[in-house]
């Protein structure tokens, strides 16, 4: 407000010097126009008129000198008046600074001796409610050191039967384990023998068959041969559905209860065992046909049944070796996975298997099959 005043004052002053500016120029521009008419009159009025004009003009210039110093002066007065002002409102300003920061620090101080008073009488109540907290930890500790004594009994009670029965199991293992191992030794017994009994029979019927074959010696005798020998390599493949029957049946019951015990484990692992036993007997039965049958074809090329009867045993073995596949992820399975149930995939890749086999099976031509293929007449 100060500084805008003294701005007023300084316009005002700054119009008036303007306005005698404007004032002293009129009055030059008439005195040249008084001169231009002494001009026109004789020297002497000129002379006396340059006389007086210069006195006019001197008395002009000494008038507008006072008139600037008096306009100085009043600009320096209220410059000098709006720097008082503004030094007294800088004063009083910090005196109210002061005032206020004194009362700022006097209620700072307040707050802090009612917050340290506060602060002390927190600090007694908790030491107080310490004081309680650790009278009860104390019962609590007293009660927990019983009940941990209590419970360490008792877990070693329990660990005690525990181990007991898990000896128990352990023997029970054991026994079945090895009654396993006689039940799979008697079945190995079994297919051994079964199989040395079939390729005595088999040999046999081979030589004979070959002697009237060289003969040239067809009759239903020969024939009968045949359907016999084509008979036995369908038979060859039922100890294998049997073991994979007897295997599907105890995956259904186990499907059904859905307990895996270790006495159900242990009886799927020997049907796996001897349903893998039945598939290498039928593959080594088919791979043995196999080489007959491209021996034959070689000593008797007139013979075209005898590829057809190598193609179907081939593709048998094939099918067998497919399966034996699946059956050995089985066994794998079992041995690795102890707790976790046959996987679902597993068994279905070994049902897909033995089907195909199945197929290959029904596919073992016949002696009428034969004879309506190479003698239509």
């Amino acid at each position: 407000n100060y500084g805008s005043r003294e701005s007023e004052e300084v316009r005002r002053l700054r119009l008036q010097r303007e306005e005698m500016q404007r004032a002293h120029e009129a009055e030059m521009k008439m005195m040249k126009e008084q001169m231009e008419a002494i001009k026109r009159s004789s020297e002497l009025q000129r002379l006396e008129a340059n006389r007086q004009l210069r006195g006019d003009m001197n008395e002009m210039k000494r008038q507008d000198q006072q008139r600037t110093q008096q306009l100085q002066y009043t600009i320096d007065a209220n410059r000098r008046e709006a720097e008082d002002r503004r030094r007294s409102q800088e004063a009083r300003e910090a005196t109210d600074r002061a005032a206020r920061d004194r009362k700022w620090r006097e209620q700072q101080e307040m707050m802090r001796r009612r917050e340290e008073k506060e602060r002390e009488q927190r600090e007694r109540e908790r030491r107080a409610e310490n004081l309680k907290w650790d009278e009860r930890n104390r019962a609590a500790d007293l009660e927990y050191q019983t009940m941990r004594e209590g419970h360490d009994r008792e877990m070693s009670r329990i660990r005690e039967d525990r181990d007991n029965k898990l000896r128990e199991m352990v023997e029970e293992s054991d026994r079945q384990r090895l009654l396993n191992e006689e039940r799979v030794r008697e079945e190995r017994e079994k297919i051994g023998r079964a199989h040395q009994e079939y390729y005595e029979r088999w040999n046999s019927m081979m030589r004979e068959m070959l002697i009237l074959m060289r003969e040239r010696m067809w009759s239903q005798q020969i024939e009968k041969k045949w359907a016999t020998r084509l008979a036995g390599l369908r038979d060859a493949h039922t100890p294998v559905r049997h073991s994979f029957n007897n295997l599907r049946y105890e995956l259904e019951n186990l499907t059904r209860t859905g307990i895996l015990s270790a006495f159900d484990r242990s009886e799927i692992e020997v049907r796996v065992t001897l349903l893998i036993d039945q598939l290498n007997v039928l593959i080594d039965i088919m791979a043995n046909e196999v080489e007959d049958m491209r021996r034959m074809v070689i000593e008797h090329p007139e013979a075209k049944f005898l590829v057809d009867i190598e193609q179907s045993s081939d593709e048998i073995r094939r099918a067998a070796v497919q399966m034996l596949r699946c059956v050995d992820d089985i066994e794998r399975h079992l041995k690795c996975e102890f707790e976790r149930p046959l996987s679902g995939d597993l068994w279905r890749n070994c049902e897909r298997s033995f089907e195909e086999l199945e197929r290959n099976v029904e596919r073992i031509p016949t002696t009428a099959g034969l004879r309506m293929k190479y003698q239509p007449n």
